[in-house]
């Protein structure tokens, strides 16, 4: 996960973003990203006792106080993890692809309402 952060990272227009936070209600995130990683079951060789590949699912919460801002953290997001491969030490990845964007939403159950959108990608990782 620190990869993907720091992959994000290094868009100017991500700079001050906050990631992996919660935020309560009544304070004044301005933008932030919050990750979702998923592994999937392995894949196994018939009598192997270790994994040979994971398929991994990455969704990404793209926050902002408005429509724009989540657009524009949104944007960057996927600028910066479309394409990317992972370094795991061990594993070959393929590169992250995207595979689904949500349009901008709101949610109106903070005060005051947030906007966000909500990316998906997807990479495999084999056994080097």
């Amino acid at each position: 996960m620190t990869a993907l952060i720091a992959r994000c990272e290094l868009d100017p227009a991500l700079e001050g973003c906050t990631y992996d936070s919660q935020v309560l209600n009544g304070t004044d995130p301005q933008k932030y990203v919050v990750l979702y990683l998923q592994r999937t079951i392995p894949y196994e060789r018939a009598g192997a006792s270790d994994p040979i590949a994971y398929d991994w699912l990455l969704t990404v919460h793209s926050v902002g106080m408005t429509a724009v801002q989540a657009r524009l953290v949104s944007s960057k997001v996927v600028q910066q993890l479309a394409g990317f491969r992972i370094a795991i030490d061990g594993w070959r990845q393929t590169k992250c692809r995207l595979i689904n964007s949500e349009p901008i939403d709101f949610d109106t159950g903070v005060q005051p309402p947030i906007a966000y959108g909500v990316d998906q990608f997807t990479w495999r990782s084999d056994a080097a």
